[in-house]
């Protein structure tokens, strides 16, 4: 191969959907930021399944984010390679990104600390939500209808590992080296995304994807171990940060959908989290407390009636002496 040849190449995939009215530098910027992407998705999977195999668990992992993730994934492969006409990097995630969510699942089914008969009912429950989506895609060559699917399951994937952290108000069973890989790569993907020509379903699900591992981030930030004045700082550094960011990409929705409905994003997503910081906080602890008084009701009735067994067997064997 020349080195006109090696130019061309290069001039090829750093000027793919370009915005006809946008400087050249920022087509090229963009298309760099995709291939940073690719890379990073190469590697984001890699710490979690390795904590995962190290540990051998999966404590404090979200089964349903891993099924939403591989679900959104197979329904995107048909849309890549099939209908839409997808940047170089989206069409190597589109290979790649699959075969580690399944490694994933397949850590599920192995640590996973459930009781067989729930594993084996979710084995086939997945089994043929898979093979539906395939038939459907393969029968009906609805590619871009079906994309759909993948945008929302893309868009609430992260949701239920935000809400278990919530829960568990810890973040201990995600690998922060995968954390800070996504973040990284979200970034790069919402610049990507948003400064080429592509789709209005990836510019949608770019965001919601994006901005709910964002708010991922935030998380594992606030429950990172660390009681010192410098790590206090350095964690409210961060988290200002990526709330700054979170503001861009909202912006960045409205002015690529154009769209006075793009404020619905951000509102459900406000919405779904902070109604499950209340829950977690506020009514769930009031539902502990008043089962521990219940328990704790249950325990001092009992104590009165050994007490009452015991005074009364005392009498009983009184009155036979």
């Amino acid at each position: 191969m020349t080195v006109d040849n090696d130019s061309t190449l290069v001039t090829t995939l750093l000027e793919n959907n370009c915005r006809p009215t946008w400087p050249a530098w920022t087509c090229i910027f963009c298309n760099v930021c995709g291939l940073t992407s690719t890379a990073m998705w190469f590697l984001v999977l890699l710490p979690q399944v390795w904590k995962n195999f190290r540990r051998k668990s999966v404590a404090g992992l979200s089964p349903l984010w891993a099924t939403a993730n591989f679900s959104a994934s197979l329904t995107n492969f048909f849309f890549v390679y099939l209908y839409a006409k997808i940047p170089l990097y989206g069409k190597i995630n589109s290979v790649y990104m699959p075969i580690l969510e399944f490694t994933l699942l397949v850590q599920f089914l192995i640590y996973g600390n459930f009781k067989r008969e729930i594993k084996v009912a979710y084995f086939v429950f997945c089994v043929c939500l898979w093979t539906t989506i395939v038939t459907l895609q393969l029968v009906l060559r609805q590619f871009d209808n079906m994309q759909w699917l993948a945008i929302t399951l893309w868009s609430v994937e992260t949701f239920p590992q935000v809400l278990l952290n919530l829960k568990l108000k810890s973040a201990s069973g995600l690998s922060k080296k995968s954390v800070i890989i996504a973040t990284i790569g979200k970034t790069t993907d919402f610049l990507a995304n948003y400064g080429l020509v592509v789709p209005v379903q990836y510019v949608v699900m770019i965001y919601f994807s994006s901005s709910v591992a964002y708010f991922n981030s935030i998380l594992v930030t606030w429950y990172h171990h660390g009681s010192s004045s410098v790590a206090r700082c350095i964690k409210a550094a961060i988290i200002s940060t990526l709330t700054l960011f979170l503001a861009g990409f909202a912006v960045g929705l409205g002015l690529n959908t154009e769209s006075y409905y793009s404020v619905l994003g951000p509102l459900s997503i406000i919405i779904v989290i902070g109604g499950g910081y209340t829950y977690f906080n506020y009514c769930r602890q009031v539902d502990g407390d008043s089962e521990d008084k219940t328990d704790a009701g249950h325990h001092v009735s009992e104590e009165n009636d050994q007490k009452v067994f015991s005074i009364t067997g005392q009498m009983d064997y009184t009155t036979k002496l």
